[in-house]
């Protein structure tokens, strides 16, 4: 019989997937796990038991964690529950807002569907069903103000339904005098003069005459006007706007009349009313005489105001934006809830002014995707160029600088998720619509166009509808990049992603109880994890640190030396695992809010367990004929290089991992670093023998390297 002993030092393909059990013709094969919990890969090729998580406050109900950060001291974590948003620093509360109205009308499940973007000092939220609003510091870090703010000049746009206002027509009268012959002309916004208009005594021949002078005119090109030296006239072509006031400003044009919207009637001997059918916001300004031969006069009236079935774009009636972020200067707005393939932008260094103005290069932005398809924008992202992610497909602001001439052309068609994407690595993670797949979109320099890459695809299976992502950049104890998803059964799968060195490795977390949400402020990562406590259900804001070894834990220092430890209520009718003055005692169940311990102590350490394991992939050894993937194996030996690590078991036999010559042999044993060996005697003949490496104790542990010393054709 043949024997080998392979080296597995790399494990920096993570878990794969079932279906790659015969796969072995990828490189990632034998860089994989067939399974793995709670384990944190290593960029350097190996693995450790994941940090544990360090119990900071608790909600009254679920919801969202957003992290808040301004600078190195000025940094928050912001939590939003059912109506009520909460402002922490060092897991410590300094703030409350409450109640709807001014305060936080956001439900639990609202909560979810939120947009933030931060400017500074403030933060912007944004939600489909109520105003938004800016969370502002004022000073110090328990002074704050959460309140709703407005838009000026928001884009108007006619939604043709049962909720549009009734337009009602302008109508204006024209009433001839004077002399009664020859020619006049009408002078039409200050500006334009209709054609000459010639008189007669026929009053339908007359009010026929005037309609086609008006029509005329205002389609044959340019409606003038006075131009201010910094601005540009408006050079039109079959849609025309009038001014409604002198002196002409952005905000008081109108927008959309045509030759058809003109209509004039005769009312009596030389009185004429003219209906202007198009909509307007304001009044029209009155039709004036122009010119005039032979002494003809021209008085005018307005008979009835008109009104307009155009409304704003983002109201109490029509919903609100729930996306949203800084580009270019500019305030970009997304997902409208009554348009939701449009988006907007501010004017350059204005972020609350959208008006459109006369279309300069600085001045509001208000565009609709070009799709066939409805395709709603969730998200928006400032990346090498302005990102949008829509239900159908990803799109991208290909100009250098944003104007309001700007397309978004469609880039890749996966379609993407509510969750928020995430910035890392230089490109943008997002959540494909159906859940199942995390994709990366990135620019290509080549191609000159985006691409999107499927991070998910070894590993389809750790994903189970995603409600939640946040990105980990390389912190100064760890360069590797992490990204958080948060799967809406209560588990994590967590990414080790490496454009440098081609890694895109998958693990899964769980814990005692659910995750529900992930934030990372700066290098420290946030959850939210809802716990069942005496069978009720209780919701904690947790951070992982990396000191920590157990789930929820807490801290306690007596006074003095003893054996009573309280302030666990938060872990009632718990089993926990206990560190007293550094050393591993017997687990304990906590009742009311305490735990006894056998011996005194003064520094004591209580938390939640929880199980480290990864299991190799079965082994495929090459041979001239083929593999031995299909043959029978058995497991002589394995022998784990360790760091720092101070327990393991090993398919199930627990292993003490000591130095006779360091460690007294009637002591806890002490982190070790080295190689261990494990001989399992009469192992059973397999087809694939794999290794699984468990880890329960509230210790460090690091796996390094796995040599498995084999015996093939048994």
């Amino acid at each position: 019989m043949a024997t080998v002993n392979p080296l597995q030092s790399n494990f920096s393909s993570g878990v794969l997937d079932p279906r790659l059990a015969s796969r072995i013709d990828l490189q990632q094969y034998y860089n994989g796990l067939k399974s793995a919990s709670n384990i944190r890969l290593l960029i350097q090729g190996g693995f450790s038991r994941r940090p544990g998580t360090r119990m900071l406050a608790e909600l009254p109900a679920t919801g969202v964690l957003e992290p808040f950060q301004f600078n190195t001291d000025q940094r928050y974590l912001i939590a939003l529950s059912e109506e009520t948003l909460r402002i922490y620093k060092d897991g410590v509360l300094q703030a409350t807002k409450t109640g709807s109205g001014q305060g936080a009308p956001w439900t639990a499940a609202e909560a979810r569907t939120l947009g933030f973007t931060q400017s500074a000092d403030t933060m912007f939220i944004f939600g489909h069903n109520h105003k938004q609003r800016s969370l502002v510091r004022q000073g110090s870090h328990t002074s704050w103000n959460l309140a709703e703010f407005d838009f000026s000049n928001v884009p108007l746009n006619d939604f043709v339904d049962s909720s549009s206002p009734t337009a009602a027509n302008e109508v204006q009268r024209i009433t001839l005098g004077g002399t009664k012959s020859g020619a006049f002309s009408l002078l039409v916004d200050n500006a334009y003069v209709a054609g000459d208009i010639f008189y007669t005594s026929n009053g339908a021949a007359m009010a026929d005459a005037i309609e086609k002078a008006l029509k005329v005119g205002l389609t044959g090109g340019r409606v003038g006007r006075a131009v201010p030296p910094n601005q540009r006239s408006m050079t039109m072509s079959a849609t025309i706007r009038l001014a409604t006031q002198s002196p002409y400003s952005g905000a008081s044009r109108i927008q959309g009349l045509t030759a058809n919207g003109i209509s004039v009637a005769y009312v009596s001997p030389d009185v004429f009313d003219v209906t202007f059918s198009a909509e307007s916001t304001q009044p029209w300004q009155l039709i004036r005489l122009g010119s005039t031969t032979d002494g003809i006069t021209v008085t005018t009236s307005r008979t009835s105001t008109g009104s307009s079935r155009r409304e704003p774009v983002i109201s109490a009636t029509r919903g609100w934006p729930s996306a949203a972020c800084f580009y270019g200067g500019r305030l970009i707005l997304a997902g409208l809830k009554n348009k939701p393939t449009a988006f907007l932008g501010s004017v350059t260094n204005d972020l609350y002014n959208l008006g459109l103005g006369d279309s300069y290069d600085d001045e509001g932005i208000y565009t609709v995707l070009d799709t066939d398809q409805v395709n709603a924008i969730q998200s928006v992202m400032p990346g090498r160029r302005l990102e949008l992610f829509s239900t159908g497909g990803e799109h991208a602001v290909l100009d250098d600088v944003l104007t309001p001439e700007l397309t978004a052309p469609l880039q890749t068609e996966w379609g993407s998720s509510t969750v928020r994407p995430v910035r890392i690595d230089g490109s943008s993670i997002f959540i494909q619509r159906r859940g199942k797949q995390v994709r990366q979109l990135s620019y290509d320099l080549l191609k000159e166009s985006f691409i999107s890459q499927n991070l998910s695809a070894l590993t389809p299976e750790l994903f189970n509808s995603p409600v939640d992502m946040a990105a980990l950049k390389g912190t100064a104890r760890d360069d590797s990049n992490y990204v958080y998803v948060v799967n809406g059964d209560g588990t994590m799968a967590v990414l080790l992603l490496s454009a440098e060195y081609e890694i895109v490795a998958w693990v899964p977390w769980s814990t005692d109880g659910e995750i529900q949400s992930v934030a990372v402020l700066d290098d420290e990562v946030y959850l939210l994890v809802k716990r069942t406590i005496s069978a009720v259900d209780r919701y904690y804001i947790e951070i992982l640190d990396e000191d920590v070894f157990m789930d929820s834990q807490t801290t306690v220092t007596l006074a003095s030396p003893g054996k009573t430890v309280t302030g666990l209520s938060h872990l009632e009718g718990k089993t926990v695992q206990v560190k007293a003055d550094g050393a591993r005692r017997v687990d304990a169940s906590v009742a009311g809010g305490s735990i006894t311990l056998e011996r005194d102590a003064t520094v004591v350490e209580v938390g939640l367990p929880f199980e480290a394991s990864a299991e190799t992939m079965p082994p495929a050894f090459p041979t001239k004929t083929g593999t031995t993937l299909g043959d029978l194996k058995r497991i002589v030996k394995v022998q784990v290089q360790v760091l720092e690590t101070a327990g393991i078991s090993i398919n199930g036999s627990q292993q003490t991992l000591r130095e006779l010559d360091r460690d007294n042999l009637d002591t806890v044993p002490s982190a070790f670093t080295g190689f261990h060996d494990y001989s399992p005697g009469n192992s059973y003949w397999q087809t694939g023998p794999t290794v699984t490496i468990t880890h329960n104790e509230p210790e460090a542990m690091t796996i390094l390297g796995i040599i498995v010393e084999h015996e093939i054709g048994g």
